[in-house]
């Protein structure tokens, strides 16, 4: 099955509410203080909390070196632009595509390999990435074309070109060396960005440590558990 992400924010928020404010704003920049961290936003609101979890995708770079903060042992992280297709049958003659299983195809580098789901009325084929450092908004024709012929070669969706698509297109973002940046940076400030494609993967383990940090419990952190979880 696959997850809806509205439904998985809608439960964040729920789990959050109690104990965390979710801003919705752009964030120029942080500062610690003696006391919490101060935060500077676009709009010109300058709020302070006692603790902050910096998970901003490839903007997390930008906010950490706009901040008076040394960030000599973090690396970068930049935008990996990835695309994917809503496949569907708008005429009435063309058999709708259907499967009762996910189908994948290997990794394909640093990219995951082809992969096909079912929708309700429609086939999701993914997943592309193009890593850059440019804010690409559209997806590369390259890109496209790869995720059809992977469908159609791989994973023998023969009739996908007498469908119709839509182009779903996305940020992935990644850190220089591809490994992601998370943990804490001090009692105050949490790093948690540059998962690329695995961020809904691994949501329950992230949680659970952040979850800790907030309240100030002990953690360690067990990546063999959730590892067997990825079996």
């Amino acid at each position: 099955h696959s997850v809806d992400a509205r439904l998985a924010l809608n439960s964040l928020d729920e789990i959050a509410m109690h104990n965390c404010t979710v801003i919705d704003d752009y964030v120029d920049k942080i500062e610690p203080l003696k006391k919490g961290i101060q935060i500077f936003l676009k709009s010109k609101k300058e709020l302070i909390f006692d603790k902050v979890i910096l998970a901003a995708g490839s903007g997390s770079s930008r906010i950490l070196r706009n901040s008076p903060i040394n960030t000599d042992n973090i690396p970068l992280c930049f935008n990996g632009v990835g695309s994917a297709l809503e496949i569907f049958s708008e005429l009435n003659y063309l058999n709708k595509l259907e499967t009762k299983h996910i189908l994948r195809s290997p990794n394909r580098g640093g990219t995951c390999g082809i992969h096909m789901v079912q929708r309700s009325n429609s086939i999701y084929v993914g997943a592309s990435s193009v890593v850059t450092d440019i804010n690409l908004k559209s997806p590369r024709l390259g890109s496209v074309e790869t995720l059809i012929k992977g469908a159609k070669n791989e994973l023998g969706l023969g009739d996908i070109l007498r469908q119709s698509m839509n182009i779903l297109t996305g940020y992935r973002p990644i850190s220089q060396d591809a490994v992601p940046v998370f943990g804490e940076f001090n009692s105050d400030l949490f790093l948690s960005y540059g998962h690329k494609r695995d961020g809904f993967t691994w949501a329950p383990f992230l949680s659970e440590i952040i979850e800790n940090w907030i309240n100030d419990e002990n953690y360690n952190y067990e990546f063999g558990k959730y590892l067997e979880l990825c079996d």
